[in-house]
């Protein structure tokens, strides 16, 4: 096996095939690099976090179901922030070259306008903006992320009226319908085994509105890069829009849907399921999972409350414990899509979640082997809101004065992300040989243009001292973050061979 630089230029055969080291790593000019393997993991691709471009309130219940109005007040992000604002966001966590690189796109839920219109039903086939300039306001926000490789990464919360069985985005029981001279209300699924050319017949024409979808999203707002079938494919019902899926149908449809997608998007990453169940990989999704493999690029689950601490103690405790070992079964690239604290006041005070939020980046690196790192669910929530499906504190980067357009940075959730969206480049990879399993602390390396850069928390109450094993003569510089402390220089660390973490903080150092 062989090591190559990030340029593609290989270094040397420096480890063979069992990862014992067979000689010294040297870079293309002849310096010796490292005496030891380098034991390379994934590489890192970005940042992923959602955006909320449009409200969802509703006074109207239907069966006591919240149904969201044609036009409720028309709120969303970046909409409603100053010019200022958008602007300071777009430069420091949107800027295209580090950090955020994939937005997570709600289909039918936040983005919920109707495009063409069945003259029969009524109801709209596709979703678009819901309002004239939306589209261009979320293409200018992006517009740096797309420039360099980035973009959306959309999801159905729910499919667009004309295709369910409810025929309308918050209806009860939602499902793709059946299609055809079927009524409205007849799930698809209830047909496989009685009318299968229908079955195919309706999820052909559902499949290429999706791909409409996608391409109308691609050409008006940014390039889409990734894509999943269905956030949370268990509920039919909520205040919001929802569709429930079944896993021979979530199956189907998502099988026809990757050749479509892939003749449009060549590069498109495919993930599923987006799920909140115990066993997310093994519900709706599994029978997808177990036909397509080659064809998925990673695995998204909700296990936030675990992660959080609002379940146990936080994610230090999740990620290395069995259940997470169990769930992911030798999965790679299974990252949380979805980290938020429903109670924020519950969980600890502001300097837990703060340093538990690093070790949950740190740890769904180290044990979900994650390509991308979710920082917290949205960009931006209004101020004020405070109950468990709105909550401002515990869902955001960026606390939003609506009356203005002006902001205030979520300091917990914003100081824990800085360490790495100022931090860890883009394109680096993860070093799997330098590793330390400490209670409470999460730890890795990555590398890139054969320089080590090091991501060390503690979410524990007491300062903790690690002994580290570099091999070579390296020097490191090294910045201190928690709620105090957002990059405040430390000292320099000769090989850091101890390194003192205080209590509720990271450290990042970069060999220098």
């Amino acid at each position: 096996m062989s090591i190559y630089n990030m340029s593609g230029n290989m270094l040397i055969d420096a480890y063979d095939v069992s990862g014992e080291s067979t000689e010294k790593a040297y870079n293309i000019t002849g310096q010796e690099i490292y005496s030891k393997e380098l034991v390379l993991g994934q590489e890192y691709i970005g940042g992923y976090i959602e955006i909320q471009p449009d409200s969802w309130d509703g006074t109207t219940a239907v069966n006591g179901n919240i149904v969201q109005p044609d036009n409720p007040t028309a709120w969303g992000f970046p909409m409603s922030l100053s010019v200022t604002s958008k602007a300071n966001i777009k430069s420091d966590i949107l800027n295209g070259t580090t950090g955020i690189r994939y937005i997570r796109f709600p289909m039918g839920f936040a983005y919920r306008g109707y495009r063409n219109i069945d003259s029969a039903t009524g109801l709209a086939k596709n979703i678009g903006e819901r309002w004239a300039g939306q589209n261009n306001a979320l293409r200018e926000w992006f517009s740096n992320i797309a420039q360099n490789g980035g973009g959306l990464a959309p999801e159905y919360w729910c499919i667009a009226p004309y295709w369910l069985t409810g025929g309308a985005y918050s209806a009860n029981n939602n499902r793709l319908n059946a299609g055809g001279s079927y009524p409205q209300s007849k799930p698809l699924k209830d047909i496989k085994t009685t009318d299968l050319t229908q079955y195919n017949a309706q999820i052909d024409e559902f499949t290429d509105a999706v791909v409409d979808d996608m391409l109308y999203l691609n050409t008006n707002i940014a390039p889409v890069v990734m894509f999943s079938l269905s956030n949370e494919p268990s509920y039919g019902t909520q205040l919001y829009g929802a569709c429930m899926w079944d896993a021979q149908t979530y199956n189907d449809v998502f099988s026809a849907l990757i050749p479509k997608l892939k003749a449009e998007f060549p590069q498109i990453k495919f993930h599923t399921a987006s799920s909140d169940e115990n066993q997310p990989f093994s519900g709706i999704a599994s029978t997808f999972i177990a036909n397509n493999s080659a064809n998925i690029w990673g695995y998204s689950h909700h296990s936030m409350r675990k992660a959080s601490g609002e379940v146990g103690n936080g994610a230090d405790e999740y990620y290395k414990s069995n259940e997470f070992a169990t769930m992911i079964e030798g999965k790679n690239n299974v990252f949380i899509n979805e980290y938020e604290y429903f109670r924020p006041d519950s969980v600890g005070d502001d300097n837990f979640k703060c340093s538990n939020n690093m070790v949950h980046l740190i740890d769904e690196m180290v044990y979900g082997k994650a390509e991308v790192l979710h920082p917290i669910i949205h960009i931006c929530k209004p101020t004020g809101q405070s109950s468990t499906g709105t909550n401002t504190k515990g869902y955001c980067l960026y606390q939003v004065n609506m009356n203005d357009g002006s902001y205030t940075v979520n300091t917990w959730s914003y100081n824990s992300w800085k360490m790495f969206n100022d931090n860890l480049p883009i394109g680096s990879r993860f070093v799997k040989n330098y590793f330390v399993d400490v209670v409470g602390i999460g730890f890795m390396t990555l590398i890139k243009n054969e320089k080590l850069y090091v991501f060390v928390a503690n979410s524990t109450s007491e300062a903790k001292t690690l002994s580290l094993g570099f091999f070579g003569n390296k020097t490191f510089d090294c910045k201190l973050y928690n709620m105090s402390n957002l990059g405040s220089v430390i000292a320099q660390n000769d090989n850091i061979g101890t390194l003192t973490i205080p209590a509720y903080s990271g450290i990042f150092c970069i060999e220098n």
